[in-house]
């Protein structure tokens, strides 16, 4: 019996694996993978695997939006292990349902400017291959390209209700155009975490004035939520290293002097919260829709962050387990890049240190400690067992042991509490190879160790972050932990080679 099911995610290009699906299925299916999840869905003009196949060059019906692109690239094709962007120039794999987006009240996105037949045929026939195969089949991001928000929307896509007719419509019809996906899988929305200037999840940014009539109609006024942040932002430039010393372990009623006893700062954080367990509700309703117009159940999974931060993101866990059939906490660890415990850790030390120049690096970790509940093991050479880290050089030495056999397995176990204690809820997200979320490496043994703390924090599943990153390190780990080792060469099972391999 493997120690783990793994569940593959196939995104951006689609067309490797759509030219040889049954091939490599079959590899997936050896080395233990148990599910597939699919998207976005877009083709890629001019590509080698399908030659000559689009009748039109990508224009006005491409995939123009590149902020998801790795930095650098500008919507060009992702680098090899890049955290994986989309082209500019992609095309969407399926034309849009007028119809649905007319009974929505908004604006259809551009049709497809090119045709794919051959590429759409293997898509449904790659969807219909792993249903045979017993596997569970989702679309990741399923409002993905959706059409232009009404005039009057405005602010950010939690509140504004213009943008969410648009996100229900895409959602909608992209369900009805493949009926033999058993779910969807949404990457957010969510507030931010970070406090870096300049982050694309900076928490101080959040909001704008576009906020005030959703927050109104949630009882909360929207001027005292500006104020109470202003003041979290002021409050995190007065640190002392006194406080980091009393407030990191005392816990949360000692922990709430950090932010000064202020009421108006919890009720900022409830504000967030609320609106998205408000938002996910819309979806939740429609999702029972959905399930009732095809005849059959359309699961739902949200991919939050790790349970240390998925609170500041909004995440309300008992509620989300309610509306939710998959938990997909991202268990990403790496450094730098984006989403990766140690970067999020790395950005919070130095931008503390930044803005009160009393504070040394080990009370700036203190303070981390006291704000997310994460007390990293200290990676220095012969730390003793129990030591927690306390300089930002410790962040560049790589993961200890204790890392992944006390931090890790921790959010895991967390993990599957927030799923009702259920761990077939839970399908953590899992990512690693050259550049993951243009990250730093994450090695094929530091993946072997994370698989063991999910298996060992309890859970009985993973999700590979994306087929494109795959090395063949990785799979050889991954095949041997979750199925049948793999060996480069070694019979037909051989032949398969990992594209990063």
């Amino acid at each position: 019996m493997p120690e783990l099911e793994v569940w593959m995610r196939l995104g951006q290009p689609l067309e490797p694996v759509l030219a040889d699906y049954e091939r490599i299925l079959d590899a997936w299916q050896s080395g233990g993978v148990r599910g597939l999840v699919a998207g976005r869905l877009t083709f890629m003009p001019d590509c080698p695997d399908f030659p000559g196949e689009a009748d039109v060059a990508a224009g006005d019906g491409s995939v123009a939006d590149a902020s998801n692109a790795a930095p650098g690239t500008t919507g060009s094709a992702p680098r090899v292990g890049s955290w994986g962007g989309h082209r500019a120039d992609a095309v969407w794999a399926f034309a849009p349902n007028h119809t649905v987006y007319r009974r929505w009240g908004v604006e259809p996105p551009p049709d497809p400017s090119a045709s794919f037949p051959r590429r759409q045929e293997r898509l449904h026939k790659l969807f219909e291959d792993a249903k045979r195969r017993g596997w569970p089949v989702y679309i990741f991001e399923p409002a993905a390209g959706a059409g232009p928000a009404p005039p009057d929307a405005g602010g950010p896509l939690i509140t504004d209700q213009g943008r969410q007719r648009a996100y229900l419509a895409r959602l909608e019809d992209t369900a009805m155009q493949f009926p033999e996906a058993d779910g969807v899988i949404l990457d957010g929305p969510e507030w931010g975490y970070e406090i870096a200037p300049g982050h694309r999840s900076n928490i101080f940014d959040d909001l704008p004035p576009a906020v005030a009539p959703a927050a109104q109609a949630m009882g909360f006024g929207y001027d005292r939520l500006v104020a109470a942040k202003d003041r979290l932002y002021q409050r995190m430039h007065k640190l002392t290293r006194e406080m980091a010393t009393l407030s990191a372990p005392g816990g949360l009623f000692t922990s709430l002097s950090l932010i000064g006893d202020d009421p108006g700062i919890a009720a900022w954080l409830a504000f967030r919260s609320r609106s998205l367990t408000a938002f996910y509700k819309q979806v939740h309703q429609l999702a029972e829709a959905l399930t009732r117009a095809r005849g059959r159940q359309l699961r739902l999974g949200i991919g939050p962050r790790m349970p240390a931060f998925s609170t500041m993101c909004g995440y309300d866990f008992p509620a989300l387990a309610q509306l939710f059939d998959l938990i997909l906490p991202k268990f990403y660890i790496w450094n730098r890049g984006f989403d990766g415990l140690y970067g999020t850790v790395a950005r919070y030390v130095e931008t503390l240190s930044d803005w009160n120049p009393g504070l040394w690096e080990p009370e700036a970790f203190q303070m981390v400690s006291a704000l997310f509940g994460l007390r990293l093991p200290s990676a220095e050479p012969g730390a003793a067992p129990g030591q927690t880290m306390t300089a930002l050089r410790e962040l560049q030495r790589g993961f200890p042991d204790a890392f992944f056999t006390g931090t890790m397995t921790d959010e895991v176990k967390r993990s599957v509490a927030a799923a009702d204690g259920y761990p077939w809820k839970v399908l953590p997200w899992v990512d690693a190879g050259r550049r993951p979320h243009a990250g730093d490496p994450v090695t094929a043994n530091d993946l072997r160790r994370l698989l063991v703390a999910a298996k060992d924090g309890g859970a009985r599943q993973v999700l590979y972050h994306n087929h494109g990153h795959l090395t063949a390190a990785e799979w050889s780990v991954i095949s041997e932990y979750c199925g049948a080792a793999w060996r480069a060469g070694q019979g037909l099972y051989g032949r398969y080679i990992p594209p990063d391999g």
